[in-house]
């Protein structure tokens, strides 16, 4: 069963932001980010109980959960 991953759109910027620092060295490893991420979110997407649930103080945030992207 596929879940929704929301992206934020603040998320979305950083990551592009992320990426961009990255291509300063090197374009291709910053393409291998973005895909990474894209991999990350579809894996997330397909097990929705992954990652570890953080502590935040606002309820809106409550169920955020924490997952790296793998090989960043």
């Amino acid at each position: 069963m596929t879940e929704h991953v929301s992206i934020r759109t603040r998320a979305k910027h950083d990551l592009i932001e992320l990426a961009d620092y990255i291509a300063q060295d090197s374009p291709e490893v910053a393409e291998r980010f973005i895909d990474a991420a894209e991999n990350t979110f579809d894996f997330l997407s397909n097990t929705p109980g992954a990652g570890s649930i953080r502590e935040y103080f606002t309820q809106e945030l409550r169920e955020l959960r924490m997952w790296p992207i793998r090989g960043f």
